[in-house]
């Protein structure tokens, strides 16, 4: 199985390791969800962000967002949640989407719960939230007012 999400019409490779070297590191749409989750951060669901996002499921030949979706501003930034996990499939943004809405450890051990339950060990911490500065970093600054170890690490 392999994703062919970028290769239409970009590329056409002949075989699994035949591959160009560009990689879209951000899309014009990733700017507009941002966009509109700022917009909804500061001001709830305006007109001009669900204008924003509804263009983007217009393009993807969806149907607009429900009253539902955007009667207010939680129920809004669940639809961008929804919308951003949807439209950047695939690209490397969910883990650090889940990570800056504080949402990590919630949707990733409800997923484990349910792909790996009898593994209570196999489950998502605090600490988790942020990686670990290498040793070899903070053993070369030598003081620890200036690089220390994230907590938990």
């Amino acid at each position: 199985p392999m994703v062919w999400k970028f290769t239409a019409g970009a590329y056409d490779p002949t075989n699994r390791s035949d591959w160009g070297l560009n990689y879209s590191l951000m899309r014009y749409t990733e700017i507009l969800l941002m966009k509109a989750e700022c917009i909804n951060e500061l001001n709830g669901p305006t007109t001009e962000a669900i204008n924003i996002i509804n263009m983007i499921r217009t393009r993807a030949n969806l149907p607009d967002l429900t009253p539902s979706d955007t009667s207010d501003d939680s129920s809004f930034f669940s639809a961008i949640v929804r919308e951003r996990r949807h439209e950047l499939f695939y690209e490397g943004h969910r883990w650090f989407d889940l990570v800056r809405w504080g949402i990590a450890q919630e949707v990733i051990n409800a997923f484990l719960e349910v792909e790996l339950p009898t593994e209570a060990a196999a489950r998502m911490s605090e600490k988790h939230n942020l990686f670990p500065i290498p040793s070899q970093q903070i053993e070369i600054i030598g003081d620890e007012s200036v690089l220390w170890q994230n907590p938990g690490w």
